[in-house]
């Protein structure tokens, strides 16, 4: 089952269609894009980028997806503003533009050496959400081998995402799954929260 029938199966489980697609590229695109990730796109995610586009949930708070379109990610490595500009498809650099590039723990932590190695072994496109509220997210990403995988990162964690993800990605890629079986663990989440009240409770 291809990842646009599953999401379009996540919209009608919740009754609403909550997620969006749409932006499907072309090879002119992602010849593009290609140019800007520092590892070659895997062939499921371009084959994502040529017939789904972008997922995006109509609500990003939480339970949500946000898989960034080609077009998305170019527009955003072009942007002007400092705030609204995504340096790099590099992990370390996406997660910190989600956050309007205002997370000074990665500079206060992580040394520029490092920064730069993460970024340049794991290029990122996406991310998702449980019941967080804009306070964490799980971060799509892939690997020289064209692995996938996700990193969490909450704003009162940044020691279990130094600890659990970046000091040992250093070593050794943790990512070990396809695109779908990534994109399956978010819709499974988001679907459980909005469909029952397990995620809001504390």
């Amino acid at each position: 089952m291809s990842i646009k029938v599953k999401i379009q199966e996540a919209n009608k489980a919740i009754g609403a269609d909550s997620i969006s697609m749409g932006q499907a590229a072309n090879e002119t695109m992602l010849k593009q894009l290609g140019g800007k990730f520092r590892l070659p796109i895997p062939g499921e995610l371009r084959q994502f980028y040529l017939e789904v586009g972008s997922a995006r949930s109509d609500d990003l708070e939480s339970d949500c997806i946000d898989i960034k379109s080609a077009q998305q990610l170019l527009d955003a490595l072009t942007q002007a503003g400092q705030w609204q500009r995504l340096n790099s498809t590099g992990l370390i650099d996406f997660i910190k533009y989600s956050w309007g590039n205002d997370r000074n723990e990665f500079d206060k932590y992580i040394t520029a050496e490092s920064a730069s190695k993460i970024n340049a072994n794991y290029q990122a496109f996406g991310l998702w959400r449980g019941f967080e509220i804009l306070e964490g997210a799980h971060y799509f990403y892939f690997d020289a081998q064209g692995k996938f995988g996700t990193v969490y990162y909450h704003q009162d964690a940044f020691d279990d995402l130094v600890t659990n993800h970046l000091k040992p990605m250093l070593q050794i890629s943790q990512a070990d799954r396809t695109l779908e079986q990534c994109v399956d663990q978010a819709l499974a989440v988001i679907k459980e929260n909005m469909l029952t009240d397990s995620g809001r409770t504390e």
